[in-house]
């Protein structure tokens, strides 16, 4: 399958998580797993959020890796609301950060590891599509008055 296609694929997926989840947590968390599912073992996404002056880990899907801590010194440069491509040797990560009302929210990070997924514009802004979408989909369940994430 050609790369535009699978994203393609991944947008109507993603676009239908809207309407069957309860609440924004369910509805991030949804989004998340839809994506991981179309994955292969050499994925790992992970969801960070800003704690003081540091990164924590809220979410993980996929089996993390040693080579996964080498990224997050550069972690900090999602605040400036731009997504963020690393490339170390066969390794990649995509670090895309998650906004509301201007705040840095979390950060999504999506690797790839071994080479075997060349990440390209394509990707990047796919990813970029996808924050949007999360943005905006989120802030209307706070409109509902839902507090549960």
């Amino acid at each position: 399958m050609k790369k535009s296609d699978f994203l393609d694929q991944l947008r109507l997926e993603v676009g239908m998580v809207y309407d069957h989840a309860k609440n924004k947590e369910d509805f991030f968390l949804k989004v998340l797993y839809t994506i991981y599912q179309k994955l292969d073992d050499n994925f790992v996404i992970t969801v960070y959020s800003p704690l003081n002056s540091e990164f924590k880990r809220n979410y993980v899907l996929g089996k993390r890796r040693k080579e996964a801590e080498d990224w997050l010194g550069f972690i900090s440069l999602c605040e400036m609301r731009y997504s963020v491509l690393l490339k170390k040797n066969k390794n990649q990560v995509i670090f895309a950060p998650v906004h509301y009302i201007g705040t840095l929210e979390y950060i999504i990070s999506i690797c790839a590891y071994d080479n075997q997924y060349n990440f390209t514009q394509q990707d990047i802004d796919f990813v970029d599509e996808l924050t949007r979408f999360i943005e905006v989909k989120r802030a209307s369940y706070c409109n509902k008055n839902d507090n549960s994430f």
